[in-house]
């Protein structure tokens, strides 16, 4: 998020709670504003994702690639997501692509089946890789099904 919002990289640095921040991007013709809230992944923080999911439009499930315990414990996010923000759009973000992966690509197709996922990105916030990516795929991910709710209310 840092990387995206501000251009800065905390080598190390993890999200203690949550952060928060706010950025215009140009998509197509529209200028659209992201407002992103940033939750650390530890156990003690899932007490208060649910009232911050409530409202939110996409979700960007980040795990590390080169930790597993992290790839497997997104189920759960996944769960907590949907039960309290609906059946929005979620984008895979594996995070650390500099690194070495210890997350098998099947593993992660599998992933995306079973939990319906709208798409996955492998990113480095260190080397600025697919960052830009992630957050234009999740903006196309608000238009489109606005676009779609928009279509089906006329």
């Amino acid at each position: 998020m840092k990387r995206y919002c501000d251009g800065t990289y905390f080598d190390g640095k993890m999200t203690i709670g949550v952060g928060f921040e706010k950025k215009t991007l140009k998509i197509g013709d529209d200028d659209i504003t992201l407002m992103i809230w940033d939750f650390g992944g530890e156990e003690r923080f899932r007490e208060i994702l649910p009232s911050f999911c409530k409202g939110a439009n996409v979700a960007l499930l980040v795990y590390d690639v080169s930790r597993r315990e992290s790839f497997f414990n997104l189920r759960e996010w996944v769960e907590l997501t949907r039960k309290n923000a609906g059946d929005i759009p979620i984008i895979l973000v594996g995070s650390k692509c500099d690194l070495e992966k210890r997350v098998a690509e099947d593993e992660v197709r599998k992933f995306i089946d079973e939990c319906r996922i709208l798409c996955h990105v492998e990113t480095s916030a260190k080397t600025n890789v697919n960052v830009n990516t992630v957050f234009e795929l999740a903006a196309k991910a608000v238009i489109k099904k606005s676009s779609l709710v928009e279509d089906i209310a006329a």
